[in-house]
């Protein structure tokens, strides 16, 4: 009797074989992949905490720098013109009163008392929001004048103001952030003090708050 003859070659794999191998395939893939998704949600997540963080150092150095070397303040609700725009001075805040936007003033000669002193530079602070409850915005601009071209006792800061919008077009320290207080971030102690609180917020939905603005200062 002949030997059967032995077939050359590789054995071929059965169907159950290529499905277990492709539910295995499938399942390290779809571990890289929540892995990857994971991993990237995470250096997400961290580069905006590292920019907030990077934010909130700039921007309170900066206002605690402008403040501390201002004349005087004033606060005022907001800095939409229906909230600061009034000559006589009615609109701003007095003592112990809360609002989203802080008005520095700078002069020469100091103090800012007497009719022959010129107003040099003002700089205001507000956040852009729809209510002071709502999400939004920190902005700073600054006006620089000339010296003894704006005198203080014939030019209200109201009316050095009337042209500027309540906009965009300002730089934007902090993307987004809550007011602290019941009608905004900044608070008038005493007529003497600037107090600054607000709740920062991050990522695209703004949903988590990350890094809290705390300040208090006085204008020298």
């Amino acid at each position: 009797m002949k030997p059967r003859p032995q077939r050359s070659g590789s054995k071929a794999f059965t169907l159950v074989e290529l499905l277990v191998a492709l539910g295995i395939f499938g399942l390290v893939m779809g571990a890289l992949i929540t892995f990857s998704r994971s991993s990237t949600r995470v250096i997400f997540e961290s580069t905006l905490r590292l920019d907030l963080d990077r934010d909130l150092r700039q921007s309170a150095q900066r206002i605690l720098a402008d403040v501390n070397t201002a004349d005087a303040f004033y606060l005022y609700k907001s800095f939409k013109s229906s909230d600061r725009n009034a000559t006589n001075g009615s609109q701003r805040l007095g003592s112990d009163a809360s609002g989203d936007f802080l008005l520095l003033v700078y002069s020469e000669p100091q103090p800012l008392t007497t009719s022959n002193v010129y107003v040099t530079r003002l700089v205001g602070y507000f956040r852009k929001a729809d209510t002071a409850s709502a999400r939004g915005g920190i902005h700073r601009f600054q006006i620089d004048y000339a010296d003894q071209t704006v005198r203080a006792d014939s030019n209200p800061v109201e009316s050095l103001l009337a042209s500027y919008s309540y906009n965009d077009e300002y730089p934007r320290l902090i993307p987004s952030a809550a007011g602290g207080y019941t009608n905004g971030m900044f608070y008038n102690f005493r007529g003497k003090t600037v107090m600054i609180s607000a709740d920062l917020y991050r990522g695209a939905s703004y949903r988590n708050s990350t890094e809290v603005l705390r300040l208090c200062a006085s204008p020298r």
